[in-house]
């Protein structure tokens, strides 16, 4: 085998090309939900310190919750796509998995 029939070889994307690109591709969107809920965190805690009883603790509270509210849907839509990715098994689809 020549040099030249090695690069091409392994320049083609295989599976691992393939499941490493699904990885990156998963780290950037749970990289994006925390963004988006940390904002989404923020705003809540503004306007409960923003309002005429401003309490510290409270907007805490409701900030942390929006947060754990938000990533909740990201980690929900993350993982329906990487069930999609993945290939069916034959054991799976008996609907024992809770949804």
């Amino acid at each position: 085998m020549t040099k030249q029939d090695s690069e091409s070889r392994d320049a083609r994307p295989g599976p691992d090309h393939s499941a490493s690109r699904q990885l990156i591709g998963t780290a950037f969107e749970l990289l994006g939900g925390m963004a988006h809920a940390s904002a989404k965190a923020f705003e809540a805690a503004k306007v409960q310190i923003s309002e005429q009883n401003s309490n510290f603790i409270e907007g805490m509270l409701k900030g942390n919750a929006r947060f754990l509210e938000e990533m909740s849907h990201t980690m929900n839509s993350m993982v329906g796509r990487l069930r999609s990715r993945r290939p069916h098994d034959s054991t799976e689809g008996s609907g024992s998995e809770p949804q």
